[in-house]
């Protein structure tokens, strides 16, 4: 009954209007998105907020590297 020790990772979100943060383009990259128009039709991250377009490409890479190597 320790509850309050466990650590627990904390969500960035990336695009207010969608509420989009960094875990959902995680899953998104994880359920095969690749490009951002994948990653935009998973998650419509970006497209009333374009500001966050580049935050978005750069965790597209980063995950994609991290979970698949390319």
């Amino acid at each position: 009954e320790q509850y309050n020790r466990i650590i627990t990772e904390s969500k960035r979100v990336i695009d207010p209007n969608t509420k989009t943060t960094d875990v959902d383009i995680e899953e998104a990259v994880l359920d095969g998105a690749r490009t951002l128009q994948d990653v935009q039709k998973k998650t419509k991250v970006g497209i009333g907020y374009p500001e966050c377009i580049p935050e978005v490409e750069e965790l597209i890479r980063f995950y994609t590297e991290k979970y698949f190597g390319n």
